[in-house]
């Protein structure tokens, strides 16, 4: 809500919002409104442009489990653990879209889990289950991505 009609809009890549946060739109040249979360550290680059800021707000009601969300994952590597984890995701009606092992050790794999989601409820219960699994040693929502896939691509493999 606070779009006007026909406004062409989409997500942010970089703070991934979800029905239910607080949102702001930046008005970007021939893409329409770009929807941040309004804690996404990009909005700093446009204080001094307030013209291009949106004030919206998302519409009440249900929303479609169509929301990517990444979650940054330090689980134990042992037998079933990773199967566990998909089942949990599985188990609170979100979709596991991808999957990105950032660190393995011997004792446990580090992994980044784009989830689909309806909302910001919906982001909390898969959480909230993840968290109760005793092999999740740590459990994060990442904000940025894009950039943590960047330097994990970066990084020179040791031997």
């Amino acid at each position: 809500i606070g779009l006007s009609e026909g406004q062409s809009v989409e997500r942010a890549k970089c703070c991934q919002p979800v029905p239910g946060e607080r949102i702001v739109g930046i008005t970007q040249r021939g893409r329409g409104v770009v929807v941040h979360a309004i804690e996404c550290e990009v909005l700093a680059d446009y204080v001094s442009d307030s013209n291009r800021w949106v004030d919206l707000h998302w519409h009440s009601g249900q929303h479609a489990a169509v929301n990517m969300v990444s979650l940054d994952l330090t689980i134990s590597n042992d037998a079933g653990v990773l199967g566990r984890i998909c089942t949990i995701i599985g188990e609170q009606k979100a979709n596991i879209s991808d999957l990105n092992f950032i660190d393995r050790k011997p004792d446990f794999y580090r992994l980044i889990v784009d989830v689909e989601l309806s909302d910001a409820p919906h982001l909390h219960r898969v959480m909230t289950a993840l968290e109760a699994e005793s092999d999740v040693a740590e459990i994060s929502r990442l904000r940025n991505p894009d950039k943590e896939r960047d330097l994990q691509s970066n990084q020179q493999p040791v031997t």
